[in-house]
């Protein structure tokens, strides 16, 4: 037998729904394995491509049980009321639970897990990174493109010699900088949705690298990502120009990247027209034209620094905000 409660049940539900890799199927729905132990209880998903593990401390008796996914749909909830999981033949197992006072059973079509694939190894060395690699993690994965294509651009690159994080669909390329990774090669890995996640915001974070998988610990997640060793990624290099004295520069100040979070969305046009006019001459001035009235909404950044000639440009409002 194992227990678990169902607001347990609805955490690992709301994780797994969006740790799908980037463009793949919406019914993208592995079974669960369910390990018991004198360390706790593991949920754990063995997919190829991420293989995703749940970890919550304290000692059970020692089991194993094998279920679909779909099994939290039908007793996750949001109080602690207590899941039993228990075979009821070589091929079965049933959930019992209680809800609102009502007695209520499910019962699975299981398989032993040595069915499954294997599950990755954690690697050895971890580094320990600030949490906010999380929001770096779920900026990169935004702007990873959606569709295949000759590049890997559904992939995001980890640059371990310069420490940064690349994503790009194509169109649209975002370099986060000042990343220690215990690695100096550059590597892909699929690109999940998850790491916006209001439950993952607890805990330390971790990254690690064995032969065949870059894992992520956060709190009590582990994400196993594959390395992408056969896909090719852009030249990154060759797309950012280097500074030059001609160059335009504009640095945007953290309050004021703040107000343009607020005020962007806010911007007349935005249903028929996602184009806004950046105006870098002298001041910033960030422009949006209302077809109906006929007239223009302006934004100026007071706080901001342009560096180098004037100019101005046009920019999908979608990529400004982002």
């Amino acid at each position: 037998m194992i227990p678990m409660t169902r607001a347990q049940a609805r955490l690992i539900r709301a994780v797994l729904r969006k740790s799908a890799p980037s463009g793949g199927s919406r019914h993208y729905r592995p079974p669960l394995a369910l390990h018991a132990g004198e360390d706790g209880l593991r949920v754990r998903i063995h997919a190829a491509e991420v293989a995703v593990e749940w970890h919550n401390a304290g000692p059970l008796p020692p089991d194993a049980i094998v279920l679909p996914s779909k099994a939290l749909d039908d007793f996750e909830g949001a109080k602690d009321a207590e899941v039993t999981l228990t075979f009821q033949g070589v091929d079965l197992v049933q959930a019992r639970w209680d809800d609102g006072g009502v007695p209520q059973s499910r019962d699975y079509a299981t398989v032993t897990p040595d069915k499954l694939p294997p599950f990755p190894v954690e690697p050895k060395k971890f580094t320990v990174l600030e949490t906010t690699f999380l929001k770096a993690l779920d900026d990169a994965a935004q702007t990873a493109s959606r569709e295949n294509s000759r590049f890997a651009l559904k992939c995001l690159q980890l640059r371990g010699k310069t420490g940064e994080l690349v994503s790009t669909n194509g169109r649209q390329l975002l370099l986060q900088r000042g990343y220690m990774f215990p690695w100096k090669d550059d590597v892909l890995i699929p690109s999940i949705g998850v790491f916006g996640r209001r439950e993952l915001t607890e805990g330390p974070v971790a990254v690690g690298k064995s032969e065949k998988h870059v894992c992520l610990r956060v709190g009590a997640w582990r994400f196993h990502f594959e390395i992408n060793t056969a896909a090719r990624f852009p030249r990154v290099d060759n797309v950012i120009p280097v500074f030059a004295g001609k160059s335009t520069i504009l640095r945007v100040a953290p309050d004021d990247v703040t107000f343009l979070a607020h005020e962007l969305p806010r911007l007349p046009g935005r249903e028929e027209n996602e184009q806004v006019t950046v105006d870098l001459n002298g001041c910033v001035a960030i422009r949006a034209r209302d077809e109906e009235r006929n007239g223009v909404t302006e934004l100026r950044l007071g706080r901001s620094e342009v560096v180098g000639p004037a100019v101005r440009f046009v920019s999908n409002r979608q990529f400004l905000a982002h």
